[in-house]
């Protein structure tokens, strides 16, 4: 299964004049004029990148419109078009020899019996082509933190269950879930706080220091779905 459907709905006119794109960056935020992730902020009308000052204002139509200039590339005066636009950059990132991601996250657990929370601790959430891990903190991959190259990947020979959770290696770092590309589960989330991934026994609530990554791996599971399906063609 994939991600829950994109977190926009049609063309329509917004209400709440002066603020409409209050919020936005935790939907859009890579910047398309420098390419940094986790880049976007807004105030208003306006979404813009504390990195390099570009910037947009969004109408009541929900158009986007540069404040100045045109657009650096091609057109995202949508929010569709600006959100279809960060899946593709994923998308070639992930087909990138030894890329990964990692984040940082303070973990909820809750029974699937009661639903009762209980504290996780630190853990980190992992990506690379290879699929999603949840492990304990403190490590992940060899190569270092975030949008790093050349780390440890997951591997598609490791040791795993039919259900695509895999089981912690020897010496290794915690593994608490496992999903390989092929058997990834529909994360569903609350934007600007946390993803919830289902588990066999539990549910495991990650929740992020940074109010944009939420959506962040919402989409990375939807870009896995899609090229493990192209592949499997």
């Amino acid at each position: 299964q994939q991600a829950e459907g994109a977190p926009f709905g049609k063309s329509r006119r917004l209400s709440g004049e002066g603020r409409l794109a209050e919020g936005l960056e935790l939907i859009l935020r890579r910047c398309p004029a420098c390419g940094r992730e986790l880049s976007m902020a807004s105030a208003g009308n306006r979404l813009f990148c504390e990195e390099c000052d570009f910037a947009v204002t969004l109408d009541e139509y929900n158009r986007l419109t540069p404040e100045e200039g045109a657009w650096p590339g091609r057109a995202l005066d949508s929010i569709p078009a600006w959100y279809d636009w960060q899946a593709a950059g994923l998308r070639r990132l992930l087909l990138e020899p030894g890329y990964h991601y990692s984040s940082p996250v303070r973990l909820t657990i809750l029974s699937k019996d009661n639903f009762q929370p209980s504290d996780g601790g630190a853990a980190r959430l992992c990506l690379d082509r290879d699929g999603v891990r949840l492990v304990r903190e403190p490590v992940c991959f060899a190569g270092g933190e975030g949008d790093s190259r050349g780390g440890e990947g997951s591997g598609s020979d490791s040791p795993g269950t039919a259900d695509g959770r895999r089981e912690a290696v020897p010496d290794g770092p915690e593994v608490l879930l496992s999903f390989s590309p092929g058997q990834l589960p529909t994360i569903t989330g609350t934007l600007g706080r946390y993803v919830d991934l289902p588990g066999l026994e539990a549910l495991y609530r990650p929740e992020f220091e940074d109010r944009r990554l939420p959506v962040f791996w919402m989409q990375a599971v939807e870009v896995l779905y899609e090229l493990e399906n192209a592949s499997a063609e």
